[in-house]
């Protein structure tokens, strides 16, 4: 059913978080009264818990109110967000690929992969201004260069809005 990936889906374009980090999010991560996710844990391909990509993926950020009710909306069968509910333990990476085959099979262009939900997440908030630093945070960068590395080519439209910007200068 379309309600099973929506939170997953949801999750990682409001986030930023990597796949592995979204199956291993676990419910005492996710503080509903300040509003925030602490992301310490993932699942690895393997499907066990492994230690995240760097020191810099350790990291607390802080979520929307849609999302927080979306996932209180979620039964807890597990100490995991995304839990089997059958093993009663976290969803093994496969959800990702079923999530994916589904939003295909939808009319997702199939070039589209579950990570472009996190270069989503980052584009849209370079877009928006919100700065850089904030977003290599956000997405447990080790530094605002691999962020600027991998999003700079993303945002042709930032040179435009640069140049129309010092017009107002030279009036």
């Amino acid at each position: 059913s379309p309600t099973k990936y929506y939170p997953v889906v949801l999750t990682a374009l409001l986030t930023g978080m990597r796949k592995g980090e979204i199956l291993g999010l676990k419910w005492d991560r996710i503080d509903f009264k300040k509003k925030t996710i602490k992301i310490d844990n993932q699942i690895a391909v393997d499907n066990t818990d492994a230690p995240l990509k760097t020191q810099a993926s350790y990291r607390t950020i802080h979520v929307s109110q849609k999302l927080l009710d979306v996932l209180a909306s979620l039964p807890r069968t597990s100490k995991y967000v995304f839990s089997n509910k059958t093993l009663k333990t976290h969803y093994s990476p496969v959800l990702i690929n079923s999530t994916m085959k589904y939003l295909r099979k939808k009319g997702l262009n199939p070039q589209i992969t579950f990570h472009d939900f996190r270069h989503y997440h980052a584009t849209q908030l370079l877009a928006s201004g919100v700065d850089v630093k904030t977003v290599s945070r956000r997405l447990g960068h080790k530094s605002v260069t691999t962020t600027l590395d991998v999003y700079f080519n993303y945002m042709p439209s930032l040179d435009d809005k640069a140049s129309t910007l010092l017009d107002s200068i030279a009036d």
